[in-house]
């Protein structure tokens, strides 16, 4: 009987595994960020990052938060003992700050990566670049400036799809 449980627990959790729509990982780079993501058909899946960036005026750190849609716009089978390939590009929204500073804009995402096919996980190196205005305060003054350093936004993201 205890074998049995334990063979259905585990054909379940296999079960999960395949659908793959839900993945979450980290991500690093030019920050430190926490990455969850929903597919939510075969060519569209929405992502959110949550984390720490230096991309300000002042080289300090700020939290950041990134919205995405992403687009699948190819795959490759470069290497198909390993895994399959991919290139993906979205667009959504980023915003951060801390107590003297705040930068909100644009950001669009490219992203080439593989997803490997002995475990659910995808291994990418991502482009994100942010575009838009940049405000900090300064002994009761405020300054606006174009979020210049946002185009380097790069980093190496890594997720785990169940």
């Amino acid at each position: 009987m205890k074998r049995l449980i334990i063979t259905l627990i585990a054909m379940l959790f296999v079960g999960s595994l395949s659908a793959q729509q839900w993945s979450v990982g980290a991500r690093v780079g030019s920050g430190a960020q926490v990455v969850g993501s929903y597919c939510y058909n075969d060519a569209d899946y929405a992502e959110a990052r949550l984390g720490c960036t230096w991309l300000n005026t002042n080289a300090e750190v700020t939290a950041d938060l990134t919205l995405l849609h992403n687009w699948n716009i190819l795959k490759m089978d470069w290497t198909p003992r390993v895994g399959s390939w991919f290139v993906d590009t979205g667009i959504g929204l980023n915003i951060g700050g801390r107590h003297n500073y705040c930068h909100m804009g644009v950001a669009a995402s490219a992203r080439l990566g593989i997803f490997f096919h002995s475990v659910p996980v995808r291994l990418s190196l991502d482009w994100t670049p942010v575009i838009g205005p940049e405000v900090y305060f300064v002994d009761g003054w405020s300054y606006m400036e174009f979020h210049g350093l946002g185009i380097a936004n790069v980093g190496i993201t890594c997720t785990y799809s169940f």
